[in-house]
């Protein structure tokens, strides 16, 4: 499971990774990318700002690496 989501604070970022190592049962990753909304990365392109493009490439592509490992 990869996250992305910085409209969550660092303490509740924490327990979300404490919860997912004590229950999850698949690999998963978190990150945080600064300044980005809850979704950021399904924007369509004419409302992407360009300096958040790098931001949204890295998260689609770390999407699709874990559907590719996990599917």
């Amino acid at each position: 499971m990869i996250i992305h989501d910085m409209g969550k604070s660092l303490k509740i970022v924490t327990l979300l990774e404490q919860k997912l190592k004590e229950y999850c049962r698949t690999d998963y990753k978190i990150k945080v990318y600064p300044g980005q909304v809850h979704g950021f990365a399904q924007c369509k392109p004419e409302d992407m700002r360009p300096k958040d493009v790098p931001y949204i490439e890295e998260a689609r592509m770390d999407l699709l690496e874990w559907l590719n490992r996990t599917l």
